[in-house]
This record gives C-alpha cells, sequence and structure tokens, in this order.
C-alpha cells in the first residue's frame, strides 16, 4: 500500500490547529506509525463557518459540497504516503481525542 486516503469531516468547530484524532497503522512485521488529525489542516466542521479562513495547506482538500438545511455540508480527503509501503497493512485503528469537534470517519482507500 503506498497511499492511505480518508474520507471526513467534524460535527462541531475547535480551533485551528488542534489535534481533533489520530490514525495507528498495524503493519504485519509489528509496526505501526501514529497519524495525527488536526483541525483546520486535516478536516474542518461539514458546516461551512462564518469568517472561515481560506484553505491554505495541501492536506486541507475540499472533496464533496452538497445541499444541507440552511447550508452547505462538505466532506474533506487527505491522503497519507505510507512509509512502509512494501510491508502490508494489517490494521487501521481511527481514534479521537475526545474534543469537542466531534471528528468522523467515511471512508478509507488504501492504493497499491
Amino acid at each position: 500500500v503506498r497511499t492511505i486516503s480518508c474520507l471526513r469531516a467534524t460535527g462541531w468547530t475547535v480551533a485551528a490547529g488542534t489535534q481533533i484524532a489520530s490514525y495507528r497503522i498495524y503493519y504485519a512485521d509489528e509496526s505501526q506509525r501514529l497519524v495525527p488529525v488536526v483541525y483546520g489542516y486535516d478536516v474542518r466542521n461539514w458546516w461551512p463557518q462564518p469568517n472561515e479562513p481560506p484553505d491554505k495547506r495541501t492536506g486541507l482538500r475540499l472533496a464533496w459540497q452538497g445541499p444541507g438545511t440552511n447550508n452547505q455540508r462538505r466532506l474533506y480527503l487527505t491522503s497519507w504516503t505510507n512509509p512502509q509501503p512494501e510491508v502490508p497493512v494489517r490494521s487501521i485503528d481511527f481514534r479521537s481525542t475526545l474534543s469537542d469537534a466531534a471528528p468522523f470517519l467515511i471512508a478509507i482507500t488504501l492504493e497499491p
């Protein structure tokens, strides 16, 4: 697996730069990697917020935007380059830091 991509958003807003979750990647050789998820850099609230700064970091990519009640909803896509592509990925844990952001994960895609 060379690339791991995640489709996600949050239910609420917190200060940009706050770590709100992480992925722990477990490999077949028993090694692990921790990938942090940072609000405002990797993901945002799925409801656009007034006075949001523009998306400046390449990790923050709008993947989908659609209608919602009184507003637009949106999902973000983040892709992570696997530093050990030759070692099979055994499993992935998605863990919230239990911040007010309430992150959620829609899908994970593993690309060879």
